[in-house]
C-alpha cells in the first residue's frame, strides 16, 4: 500500500511539472494574434516583441459583466484611477470572474507589468479584426488607459466612435480589459544570455552577461540604439563599447544567433555615461589634536569646480567654499578613529566625485610625565611635569575610583593614611572640554612607624617678658604620648660669641646643646603650643622639647634658643595735681601700676612709693616753685627691675594746668632762636653804622690835610668820649 502511494506521488508531481513547462512553452514561437494559454485563462499574444498579452474576450456586450479587469478606486472628478499593488495581488484580485489561477505551478515572477489597455493597444489589437476600428461596436465598450497630465495619473475611460470621454461612476460594474507584460525571451524559440549588466565611465561602456547553458547558440550581437556594433563567435561573455559621448543615455541589446541564423528578442540594458574628468581634491596635510583634526588640500584647477563637501562616513557635515582649502574638525573624541571623504562638486553640471578618503584617529590625551613620589609612614608626596597643550584645564588624583584631589600645581599630598598598607593611586589629565586622559597608576607601600618621633616645625616668638614657642605634633604616630620641655638660661657669652650663634641659626638652623645636664624639666603638655612667663628681659635661653612615646620613652628633642628683649622704658600716665586747703598738694597717677615711683621736689628726691599707690600728698613747707609760680615737682617711673622711665610731673605747669614743655625748655628754645637770628642782627647793625663810619674817614683824611681842623677834631673827639665815660662811671657808683 505504501508504494501505491509514493508512485502516485510520483507521477503526479511529474505530470505537475509536465503542464507547468507546457504552460510556459506554448509561448515559445508565439507571434501577434496568437492565442495561448497561461494562467489557467486564455490570452491573445498583442506585441511579441515586447512580450505583451491582453485577456481574450471575443465579443463582449455592453450589459455584460465579463471577466475583465474591476475598478478599484474611484477618482474625486469620477474618473478611475489605476493604482498599482503587489503584482501577484493585482493577479489574483482583480479578476470579477476569479477566472486566473495558479493551478498549473506558472511561475508569476515571468510577469514584468500588469496594466491597462492604452487607445494604441487598442489600434493595435483592432488589426486583428481586419484592421478596422469600429468604436461604437459592443467590443469597444471597455475601459481605456490614457494619460491625466492634470494629476500626473493613469485615468480609466471608455472609448467610444472617433475620441475617449470620462464616463465611469463610483459602483459601476463596468470592467476593464486588462494587458500585462511578459519576460520578451519567452515568446522566442533561442535562449537569451542572462544577467546583463553594464559598468561605465565618461567615454566608454562595459557589458557583461551569462551565455545561456543550452548551447544552442552559435553568436552574439551587440547593438547600441539598435545598430549592430559586434558580432561574438567565440562564446565571449563580455564586451566594452568605447567612443561614447560623456553623459549621453544609450541602450544596448545583446542577443543569440543559431545555426539557422535566427535571432534571439535579445536582453537590453540603458547606461547614462559619465560626465568628464573631475579631479578630486588632493591632500596636503593632516594634523591630529585629541579633540581636533586639521585638513588641508589643494582644490582642481577646473573653472567649473565649486566647492568640496565634507562627509564623516555617510553623514554630509559642512561644506567649504572655494578657494578655501581647509577645515577644522572640531569637537571630537580623543583617541577615536574617523573616516572622512572629501568630495569634489562641479557647477555645471551639477557633478559630484566619488571624493577622497582620509581616515585617522585623534591623539590621545597628554599625560603627565617625571613622575616622582615620597612617602613615610603616614603620607605620600607624589610630584610630576603638567603636559603643555591647549584644553589643558586640571590634574585629578583618583583612589578607589574616586576623585580625592585636584592641581595644577605638579604635586599631589596625602596624609591621613594607615602605616605599613599598600596604595594605589590614579592620576588622570582633565581637558577644559571635559575629557581625561588614560590612567596612570602609582603604587605606594608605606613604611612602619617609628618608636620616638620629634616633633616637627617648631617656631619661637619673644618678648621682654615672655617666650611664646609652638610645633607640629607627629599627630599619625601611633606612640606618641606628649611633649617634655627643658629650659637652660645661656650666661656668660659676650656680644661677639651671641653673634656668632645668631648666624649659626640663621644659616644651619638650631644646634644640640653640648651640655644637656644644665637644662631644667619646665613643662609636659600633648597640646601644640607653650608660653614661657617665668624669663627676664635682656637675656637668653635655650629650649629643648622632646616626645614621649606611650612606653615613657624620651626622644633626643629639638633644641632652639630664643632672648628676650630688652625692657621698655616705664611711663608715667594720667598724672593729675590737686592743692589742697592747707597748701599741700597731691599728686595722682593711673599708671604704671608696678614697680615704683621716685618723687622729685625742687630738683632734690623727695620720696619714692610703690607704684601701685597711684598717689602722693607733697606738704607745703616741702613744696618748690618754678619762676612762673608752678610747683616743681617730677614724677619717675622704675620697673620692678630697675629701669627708670622718662620724668613726669607738674614741674611745666602753669597755673595748675600741666604743659607741653617746661621753662628749661623755654629757655633752651630762646636761646636757639638767637642763634638763628644772631647773623641777621649783626648785617642790620652793618647796615645801620655805615655811613657813619664812611664820614668819619673821610673827615679824619681832610684833618690831616689841615692840622687846625685836626687837632680842633681830636680835641673834640676826646672831649666826647671823656664826657661819655664819666656820665658812665656816675651812673655805675649811683647804683644806676
Amino acid at each position: 500500500m505504501k508504494r501505491k502511494i509514493i508512485m502516485f506521488l510520483l507521477l503526479f508531481l511529474l505530470f505537475a511539472s509536465y503542464q507547468a513547462s507546457a504552460s510556459i512553452d506554448n509561448l515559445k514561437g508565439a507571434e501577434h494574434g496568437d492565442h495561448i494559454e497561461v494562467f489557467g485563462v486564455n490570452w491573445i499574444v498583442l506585441d511579441e516583441e515586447n512580450g505583451l498579452l491582453i485577456y481574450n474576450e471575443p465579443n463582449p456586450s455592453i450589459n455584460q459583466t465579463p471577466p475583465f479587469w474591476k475598478v478599484r478606486n474611484v477618482h474625486p472628478s469620477h474618473v478611475a484611477t489605476w493604482e498599482a499593488s503587489a503584482l501577484y495581488a493585482d493577479l489574483i484580485n482583480n479578476f470579477v470572474s476569479q477566472a486566473l489561477t495558479f493551478d498549473h505551478h506558472d511561475d508569476v515572477t515571468m510577469v514584468e507589468s500588469v496594466n491597462l489597455m492604452s487607445r494604441q493597444d487598442v489600434l493595435n489589437y483592432s488589426s486583428m479584426h481586419n484592421g478596422s476600428v469600429n468604436f461604437s461596436a459592443p467590443f469597444m465598450h471597455t475601459r481605456l488607459r490614457t494619460f491625466s497630465a492634470g494629476d500626473n495619473t493613469w485615468a480609466v475611460q471608455v472609448g467610444t466612435a472617433g475620441n475617449l470621454f470620462n464616463d465611469l461612476r463610483t459602483g459601476s460594474t463596468s470592467g476593464i480589459r486588462p494587458i500585462i507584460t511578459l519576460d520578451p525571451s519567452l515568446f522566442s524559440e533561442l535562449s537569451d544570455v542572462e544577467n546583463l549588466t553594464a559598468t561605465q565611465t565618461d567615454t566608454t561602456v562595459h557589458l557583461s552577461w551569462s551565455n545561456p547553458s543550452n548551447n544552442e547558440f552559435e553568436s552574439i550581437k551587440v547593438y547600441r540604439n539598435d545598430v549592430e556594433i559586434a558580432t561574438l563567435t567565440d562564446r565571449e561573455e563580455e564586451y566594452n563599447v568605447t567612443g561614447l559621448s560623456p553623459n549621453t543615455e544609450y541602450t544596448f541589446k545583446v542577443t543569440t544567433i543559431n545555426s539557422e541564423d535566427q535571432e534571439s528578442f535579445g536582453r537590453t540594458v540603458t547606461v547614462l555615461t559619465d560626465y568628464g574628468q573631475f579631479d578630486e581634491v588632493t591632500i596636503r596635510g593632516v594634523e591630529t589634536y585629541y579633540n581636533q583634526i586639521f585638513l588641508n588640500w589643494d582644490n582642481p584647477t577646473s573653472e567649473d569646480f565649486e566647492h568640496v563637501k565634507i562627509y564623516e562616513d555617510e553623514d554630509l557635515i559642512d561644506e567649504v567654499e572655494a578657494p578655501e582649502s581647509s577645515y577644522w574638525f572640531e569637537n571630537l573624541k580623543p583617541d577615536t578613529s574617523y573616516r572622512l571623504v572629501l568630495t569634489s562638486y562641479y557647477d555645471p553640471p551639477g557633478y559630484e566625485t566619488d571624493g577622497i578618503e582620509v581616515n585617522t584617529r585623534t591623539e590621545a590625551i597628554p599625560q603627565v610625565s617625571a613622575i616622582h613620589q615620597d612617602n613615610d609612614y603616614h603620607s605620600v608626596s607624589v610630584t610630576f611635569k603638567n603636559p603643555f597643550f591647549d584644553g589643558f584645564r586640571d590634574v585629578a588624583l583618583y583612589q578607589d575610583n574616586q576623585r580625592i584631589a585636584v592641581t595644577t600645581e605638579g604635586h599631589f599630598h596625602i596624609e591621613g593614611l594607615e602605616h605599613s598598607q599598600s596604595y594605589e593611586f590614579e592620576i588622570r589629565t582633565r581637558t577644559t572640554d571635559g575629557y581625561e586622559s588614560e590612567a596612570q597608576t602609582i603604587s605606594v607601600q608605606l613604611q612602619e612607624p617609628p618608636k620616638l618621633e620629634d616633633i616637627t616645625n617648631v617656631t619661637v616668638s619673644s618678648t621682654h617678658e615672655r617666650v611664646d614657642l609652638s610645633w607640629s605634633n607627629p599627630q599619625y604616630n601611633p606612640y606618641f604620648d606628649y611633649v617634655r620641655i627643658y629650659r637652660r638660661d645661656i650666661e656668660g657669652e659676650s656680644e661677639g660669641s651671641a653673634a656668632v650663634q645668631k648666624m649659626s641659626e640663621f644659616l644651619f638652623g638650631s644646634t644640640v646643646s653640648a651640655n644637656e645636664n644644665e637644662f631644667d624639666p619646665l613643662f609636659e603638655t600633648n597640646g601644640n603650643y607653650f608660653n614661657d612667663l617665668s624669663v627676664e628681659h635682656d637675656s637668653d635661653y635655650e629650649y629643648r622639647l622632646a616626645s614621649v612615646n606611650d612606653e615613657g620613652e624620651e626622644s633626643d628633642g629639638v633644641y632652639v634658643t630664643a632672648s628676650t628683649d630688652h625692657e621698655p622704658e616705664p611711663s608715667m600716665g594720667g598724672v593729675d595735681s590737686e592743692e589742697q586747703d592747707n597748701g599741700d598738694y597731691l599728686y595722682t597717677w593711673t599708671s604704671p601700676t608696678t614697680g615704683t615711683v621716685r618723687v622729685i621736689v625742687g630738683g632734690d628726691e623727695f620720696a619714692t612709693v610703690p607704684a601701685s599707690d597711684g598717689e602722693i600728698l607733697i606738704p607745703s613747707d616741702s613744696m618748690s616753685y618754678t619762676l612762673l609760680g608752678n610747683p616743681d615737682v617730677q614724677l619717675i617711673p622704675i620697673t620692678e627691675n630697675g629701669t627708670e622711665g622718662s620724668a613726669g610731673g607738674g614741674g611745666g605747669g602753669l597755673g595748675g594746668i600741666n604743659l607741653p614743655f617746661t621753662p628749661n625748655d623755654v629757655l633752651l628754645s630762646a636761646v636757639s632762636l638767637f642763634t638763628g637770628f644772631s647773623g641777621f642782627v649783626i648785617l642790620a647793625l652793618v647796615f645801620f653804622f655805615t655811613p657813619t663810619i664812611m664820614w668819619l674817614i673821610k673827615t679824619a683824611i681832610h684833618s690831616y690835610q689841615v692840622g687846625k681842623v685836626h687837632r680842633s677834631f681830636s680835641a673834640g673827639a676826646y672831649q666826647f668820649y671823656g664826657n661819655v665815660r664819666y656820665r658812665y662811671s656816675k651812673r655805675y657808683r649811683d647804683g644806676y
